[in-house]
C-alpha cells in the first residue's frame, strides 16, 4: 500500500493486512468493462473502516441528517464539514481531517452568515470548498448532465465528503414522493461513493407521513448507511442514530445553538447567526423518546410487526454473519412471504410500502435490527 505525502497529512492509515500483490498464485482481478472480478485469496480484508468521524462518519457512506424546520440540521452538517477539515476532534469522537465539498443549494448568504458564525469560535479551514448553483442530478432533468459535472468538481478537488442541502432543492420540479424519482438520486450518490469514494451526507426534511425517513420516499432509508435524526427538548438537541448499518443504533450527539452577532446593518440592526456547543449526551431523554414511539407505532406498522414475528418463528436462522450472535433472523424477502400469506388480497405493491414504512418506525421504537440484508427484534 503506497501513501503519497497529502494522504499521509490527511490521516491516512496503514492496515495490519496488505493487499496481496497476484493474489494466491492467481493473475489478480480481471476486467470486465469497468467491472473488476477478483478471485478468493487475491485480496485480504482490512481491518477497519476508513472514518472522517469514528463511529458516525466514514468514507463511501450515505449519511441523511433529517429534522424539522429549525431543528440545527444545516448548523450541525456546517459544524460537522467544519470540523472534518480542521481534523479536529467533536463530541468526543476522533476526526480524521478530509476535503468536503459543501453545496448549498439553500443559498450562499445563508450558508455563509452560519459558517461565519462557526468559524468565529472554532476558526476556519481552507479544505472546504463549496458551490451555490442549483443542479439537476437526475437523468431526465432539462440540465441531465449536472452529475457528470459534479463528479469531476468531487475527482478534481480530492473531495472526501460531499454534503447536499437540501435533498428537495436536487430534484428540480420532480415529485419526491415518487420511488423511481428517489432512487434515481440515490443512484447519482450511489455512483459518487463508487467512483470517488467519498461519503454522501444529504440534509432533508422528514417525510411527512413517517417521521424517521428522510425526503418524500420512504425507500430512502433503506439504501443509506446511516440515518441521523434531530430532535429538539426545549433548548437541547440531540442527534439520533436511528439506522447506523455498521455501529449502535442510539444517540450521536446533543448540541445546542447560541446566537453570535456577527455585526451591524446599515440601519443600525444586528446581524447575527448561531453556533454550536456541544452538550454531554442525556440517556434518559433518549430512552423516553424511545419509549414514546413504541407506544405510538402506526396500526400497519403493528401489523407488519406481527409478520415479522411469524417469519422469525417459522424461517429464522441463528449465527448468520453479521447479525446478533444468538438472534434468530431473516430476510426482507421471508418477511414478504409471510405478509403475502396474511394479506393477500392487497397488492405486492402495497405490501412493500407497509414494510418498508414498518422498517423504519419498528427500527426507530429499538425494536428491530438489521445488518447485512438479516432482520432481527431487539425487544
Amino acid at each position: 500500500m503506497t501513501l503519497t505525502p497529502d494522504d499521509v497529512e490527511r490521516g491516512a492509515k496503514i492496515t495490519k493486512f496488505e493487499p496481496k500483490p497476484n493474489g494466491g498464485g492467481n493473475s489478480g482481478a480481471k476486467m470486465y468493462g469497468r467491472f473488476k472480478v477478483f478471485t478468493l485469496g487475491d485480496e485480504s480484508p482490512s481491518i477497519e473502516r476508513p472514518y472522517l468521524m469514528k463511529g458516525s462518519i466514514y468514507k463511501g457512506d450515505l449519511i441523511f441528517i433529517i429534522g424539522d424546520p429549525g431543528s440545527g440540521k444545516t448548523t450541525l452538517a456546517q459544524y460537522l464539514s467544519l470540523g472534518i477539515a480542521q481534523g479536529r476532534s467533536m463530541f468526543g469522537r476522533k476526526v480524521r481531517q478530509g476535503r468536503v465539498l459543501y453545496l448549498a443549494f439553500e443559498g450562499k448568504d445563508l450558508f455563509l452568515l452560519k459558517m461565519s458564525a462557526l468559524e468565529k469560535r472554532f476558526g476556519s479551514s481552507r479544505n472546504i470548498v463549496y458551490a451555490t448553483q442549483s443542479m439537476q442530478l437526475l437523468q431526465n432533468a432539462p440540465r441531465g448532465d449536472d452529475a457528470n459535472r459534479l463528479l469531476e468538481i468531487i475527482k478534481a478537488e480530492r473531495i472526501d465528503m460531499v454534503v447536499c442541502d437540501t435533498w428537495s432543492k436536487m430534484l428540480a420540479s420532480a415529485d419526491d414522493n415518487m420511488h423511481s424519482v428517489a432512487s434515481g438520486l440515490i443512484s447519482v450518490f450511489d455512483r459518487i461513493r463508487e467512483e470517488t469514494g467519498a461519503a454522501v451526507m444529504v440534509i432533508a426534511h422528514p417525510n411527512k407521513t413517517d417521521k424517521n425517513n428522510p425526503g418524500g420516499s420512504y425507500t430512502t432509508t433503506k439504501d443509506s448507511d446511516a440515518v441521523i435524526k434531530i430532535t429538539v427538548v426545549e433548548d437541547l438537541r440531540t442527534a439520533e442514530a436511528i439506522k447506523l448499518r455498521f455501529d449502535k443504533i442510539g444517540p450521536l450527539y446533543s448540541f445546542r445553538l447560541n446566537r453570535v452577532v456577527l455585526g451591524i446593518d446599515s440601519d443600525g440592526d444586528e446581524i447575527s447567526s448561531v453556533d454550536i456547543e456541544e452538550v454531554e449526551n442525556d440517556p434518559s431523554a433518549t430512552d423516553a423518546t424511545k419509549k414514546k414511539r413504541s407506544e405510538t407505532l402506526s396500526k400497519g406498522a403493528k401489523e407488519a410487526s406481527k409478520w415479522l414475528h411469524e417469519a422469525i418463528n417459522d424461517l429464522g436462522q441463528v449465527g448468520v454473519y453479521g447479525t446478533l450472535a444468538s438472534a434468530r433472523s431473516v430476510t426482507e424477502n421471508e418477511w414478504k412471504i409471510i405478509s403475502k400469506k396474511r394479506a393477500h388480497q392487497r397488492s405486492d405493491e402495497a405490501r412493500r410500502k407497509q414494510i418498508d414504512r414498518a422498517f423504519t418506525e419498528l427500527v426507530a421504537a429499538n425494536k428491530i435490527a438489521s445488518s447485512d440484508g438479516r432482520i432481527w427484534r431487539t425487544d
